[in-house]
């Protein structure tokens, strides 16, 4: 192990067995999961050094040996032997900014869905990487502020969410079945769109979702809904997942994704289609990438074993937590406990109508989703209404009020999936 008065020996007895030209070292860094020692080489030579993380790291005979450049200088990143964890408790978030983890520098990292930015996040990495880690670590800090914001959670496995099951800023009880993540998703879309026509909102809605590869086709598409639209409505996405491919992340979607938590991805193509192909580098169990808008910083992630007292600063709910949207399924005679549901069917006929403002046919919503006639028609008039909120906010949008849709208050409710 390397000590940290032997350090920079250490890295110029390296460099100098690798015959690169001399440089001038400064004082090593001690950070968490690395030590970091900066250096100014000549600028004919930058080029060669930062093409020398391979040999130094043989040289050292050391993990993964990062070199990256900052201005003039390089920044030499060694792993260390007794690598530090993080405490969750000691991070701190205000509403959509949290604290995540800190440099090798010791400099907290910030991620504000806040920002334009940066208003929706991808967290990725394989398995060890530590994404799970850090996707909690992100909720743990947006969950302290349910009077700020709402969650959505999904994950299928249903494991990366258990801290956060009687969590107050829960929308709805967590969601582990595919059916009911793509109805809770719809139901976003249609909060979204009707706060779109009514130009305000009262919290946010943060909808995280692990393994987004487990997310039907419906579900992607409105992903991709309130990444690209619903910052205006304060409507955000985190979506995590450990396959970083085309066919799970659509192009269109990770270009709407400025806030990236990347964790160790041996396959080149994946840290591109990530976002930087320095994620080999990583050494995993929460170090990572995270790239803000562009800018990136190596992180290593907070996290508390369930049961310490971190968790007890997520505020719980003092009532019950309203049950998950259940599916709605082809053929399901309509009933009252399925009124719930017609968020989704408001959302396609919204989508589905033969021309622009114009809402899908009862006939057609009959067709699509199984209902009662009168169930149909009572869709297709809250889809009409809200298409024609959303044409006069276009050009009127200081004169509209919530009243004006004639089912507002009941249409709300639906979209928050409160059953019943």
């Amino acid at each position: 192990m390397i000590d940290r008065r032997a350090m920079p020996y250490a890295v110029d007895a390296a460099l100098r067995a690798v015959a690169i030209v001399p440089l001038r070292l400064g004082e090593p860094i001690e950070g968490p999961q690395v030590w970091t020692v900066a250096a100014e080489p000549p600028p004919h030579a930058m080029a060669k050094v930062l093409g020398m993380a391979p040999a130094l790291q043989a040289a050292l005979n050391c993990g993964p040996v990062r070199i990256h450049q900052v201005g003039r200088w390089i920044a030499i990143e060694v792993p260390r032997d007794d690598r530090r964890s993080v405490a969750l408790g000691k991070m701190r978030a205000d509403g959509l900014a949290v604290q995540i983890g800190v440099e090798p520098t010791g400099r907290r990292v910030t991620v504000d869905l806040g920002q334009p930015a940066t208003a929706h996040a991808l967290v990725a990495g394989q398995t060890g990487s530590g994404k799970s880690v850090a996707l909690r670590a992100l909720v743990w800090g947006l969950a302290q502020a349910p009077d700020e914001v709402e969650l959505v959670l999904t994950d299928t496995d249903a494991d990366t969410w258990r801290p956060f099951e009687q969590a107050a800023a829960l929308r709805h009880a967590v969601v582990t079945d595919a059916g009911q993540a793509d109805a809770a998703l719809a139901a976003v879309v249609t909060e979204m769109e009707l706060r779109l026509a009514a130009g305000g909102f009262d919290r946010h809605i943060v909808v995280a979702i692990d393994e987004v590869q487990t997310i039907g086709v419906g579900g992607r598409d409105a992903i991709l809904q309130i990444a690209t639209r619903g910052r205006k409505a304060g409507c955000h996405v985190v979506v995590a997942t450990q396959y970083v491919r085309s066919d799970v992340l659509d192009r269109r979607l990770t270009d709407q994704l400025g806030a990236r938590v990347l964790g160790r991805m041996q396959d080149g193509a994946a840290g591109y289609w990530a976002g930087s192909s320095a994620v080999s580098t990583l050494m995993g169990q929460g170090d990572v990438l995270v790239s803000l808008a562009g800018v990136e910083a190596r992180c290593q992630v907070a996290w508390a074993p369930e049961g310490d007292r971190a968790w007890s600063r997520v505020p719980e709910a003092h009532h019950g937590i309203p049950a998950a949207p259940a599916r709605i399924e082809e053929g399901v005679p309509a009933g009252p406990q399925q009124r719930s549901d017609d968020h989704e069917a408001i959302v396609w006929a919204m989508a589905s109508g033969d021309e622009p403002g114009q809402a899908a046919s009862a006939t057609s919503i009959r067709q699509e989703f199984g209902v009662g006639t009168d169930r149909a028609r009572r869709i297709r008039d809250d889809a009409q209404a809200a298409l024609d909120m959303q044409t006069r906010a276009t050009g009127a949008t200081s004169l509209l009020r919530v009243s004006d849709h004639p089912r507002w208050a009941e249409i709300t409710q639906m979209s928050r999936a409160v059953g019943g």
